[in-house]
């Protein structure tokens, strides 16, 4: 059974032909004058650069200099012109949700490996990466496998590992390492190149290495792949891939695995023995702390995250003033005069009729961020479930808006209960003013329609979301909620906003979408206003409180089912 999956990356988990051929082509002609075709060109994905100059006819000494040009562009551009294929990041979460680990095996210097999987947001995927050295060493396929091995502390277990990959290169390694290959055939190298290394597999598409990896993997049939392959009898797994025949693979592979201070089997000094411990340790979206691999400098992390959601406060602060300072304005050319009392009286009562003026305006700024966001994440490979692809999207939107109406009643009983509102008793004079005099409809609309949107692409769609890009889920959460309560200025509801926003960041890291978020704050505020136009008119008695959080209770934790049922694929930033 392959519990352990070492991946090639070019050709494998990205497609970096186009970057990978433009500075190959580049270093050739700027060097040597040396023009070569696209057929000869794709002979560069995959194999060491050396390798693959000295094809061209360079000794070696001219392959290095070229090696040297090749990255004097791909550096800044090269690395760019690369995209990883449809589904990997699907299968990567899928891989790991199944229990196994994960690990990138490349020749390309491990640098560069890294800067790839961390633009397209999959290092959090791998446990190791391991490449070859930028002096241009440690490029041999099986060396850089029998390091993986040695880390990991698998010289004893290789049955356990299988190395995927596109090109010759993956597969031969694989077997004088002592593994297992599984090809795959929509990379660059030649399908009969790929039969003529006769791999365990050959999977034509994402989507058939997902099913062969999690089918072999649930039923620990691994080495019936090899035995049917070792037989010669050819066949395929559903339809979809080929196996080869090889016979006698195991021994063979065996008897010319790696031997000691080679690269493989018994690496046994201080950095690899640290690195096995970093890769043996728990690893996941729950560990708390800066990931400081995402962004070399904290503060400029921290502007990324705020920026949109600071410069949105601002602007909600300042069309709040211009529309206030309007109406108070027009009071006072049509009566000729303005108490402090008559202009409190206006703030109060057009209090939802600025909010929702200032909401819609900022939406103007908000959502091109917002999609504009989405835009880049999507071409970084970015593939969060979608809502509305979602089975059971009737009953989850439903759940979303009814989870809401239920955490806002059990945060105002919360608060009741343990009476902070006497640490603040204006804020609910002041409520009670605004409610009296507001407009209902106003009153609605701002609070079920206006706010929901504007603060949940505030609060979670880019401050959430951006904190989660260099922070972990947890604290991303923590500081979002907090921002959150902040923004509602006064004690009562920045504990009650500080509460509901951890719920709103957590529903909204579930489900992958701002439909859910926004949902349940509508849900909340829903509540909000019912209570506030109807409940509190009532002389409703203590018992009735208690049924109704009981109630509350139960009915929030059957919405939860609906919506945490079976999980969610995080394939996030």
């Amino acid at each position: 059974m392959w519990k352990t999956i070492f991946f090639d990356l070019d050709g494998t988990i990205t497609d970096s032909g186009e970057g990978i051929m433009k500075c190959a082509a580049y270093a050739l002609e700027k060097g040597f004058g040396i023009t070569v075709s696209d057929e000869a060109l794709k002979a560069f994905v995959g194999p060491p650069l050396a390798d693959s100059f000295m094809a061209q006819g360079l000794d070696s000494t001219q392959a290095a200099e070229a090696v040297r040009l090749y990255r004097e562009r791909y550096w800044p551009i090269g690395i760019h012109e690369n995209r990883p294929y449809e589904g990997i990041a699907d299968m990567l979460g899928r891989l790991k949700q199944e229990g196994m680990r994960l690990a990138v095996v490349s020749s390309k210097p491990v640098d560069m490996c890294r800067q790839v999987l961390k633009n397209f947001d999959l290092e959090r995927y791998f446990s190791l990466v391991v490449g070859s050295n930028l002096d241009g060493t440690m490029t041999d396929k099986a060396m850089l496998i029998g390091r993986a091995l040695g880390i990991l502390g698998l010289e004893n277990e290789k049955e356990s590992a299988v190395m995927v990959g596109d090109r010759k290169y993956d597969a031969e390694g694989a077997a004088k390492a002592g593994i297992e290959c599984v090809a795959v055939s929509y990379g660059y190298g030649e399908r009969s190149e790929l039969e003529e290394c006769a791999p365990a597999c050959i999977v034509d598409n994402v989507r058939e290495l997902t099913n062969v990896l999690i089918w072999q993997y649930r039923e620990g049939n691994g080495a019936a792949i090899g035995g049917t392959a070792a037989a010669g009898q050819g066949g395929s797994f559903g339809g979809q891939g080929s196996f080869g025949g090889r016979g006698g693979f195991e021994g063979q592979a065996s008897r010319e695995a790696l031997a000691p201070g080679q690269g493989g089997g018994n690496v046994q000094n201080a950095q690899y023995e640290a690195a096995r411990q970093e890769a043996a340790a728990p690893s996941g979206i729950w560990d708390y702390g800066y990931r400081k691999e995402r962004d070399e400098s904290p503060f400029k992390a921290v502007i990324y995250a705020v920026w949109p959601t600071v410069a949105a406060c601002v602007l909600v602060a300042i069309i709040t003033s211009f529309t206030l300072g309007i109406l108070l304005g027009l009071v006072y050319g049509v009566s000729g005069r303005l108490s402090s009392l008559k202009a409190l009286e206006i703030i109060y009562r057009y209090e939802y009729f600025i909010t929702s003026v200032a909401y819609m305006f900022a939406l103007l700024l908000l959502v091109p961020l917002f999609l504009g966001d989405e835009k880049k994440r999507r071409a970084r490979g970015y593939t969060d479930r979608c809502l509305i692809k979602h089975p059971r999207l009737a009953a989850l939107l439903i759940a979303c808006f009814v989870c809401g109406m239920f955490v806002a009643f059990a945060v105002n009983m919360l608060i009741s209960v343990t009476r902070i509102s006497s640490l603040d008793p204006s804020t609910y004079e002041i409520f009670e003013y605004v409610n009296e005099l507001s407009s209902p409809v106003w009153e609605v609309f701002a609070l079920v329609v206006a706010a929901p949107l504007c603060e949940e692409i505030m609060f979670r769609g880019l401050l959430f979301r951006r904190l989660r890009d260099v922070l972990n889920v947890p604290l991303a959460i923590v500081i979002s909620a907090l921002a959150f309560g902040i923004y509602h200025g006064n004690l009562v509801q920045f504990v009650y906003a500080t509460i509901l926003g951890a719920f709103f960041a957590a529903f909204y890291e579930h489900c992958g979408s701002i439909i859910a978020s926004i949902l349940m704050h509508s849900g909340a505020n829903a509540f909000s206003a019912l209570y506030n136009m109807v409940v509190s008119k009532w002389d409703v008695p203590g018992i009735a409180y208690v049924l109704g959080a009981v109630v509350c209770a139960v009915l929030f934790a059957a919405a939860c089912l609906v919506i945490f049922r079976k999980g969610r694929k995080v394939n996030r930033i």
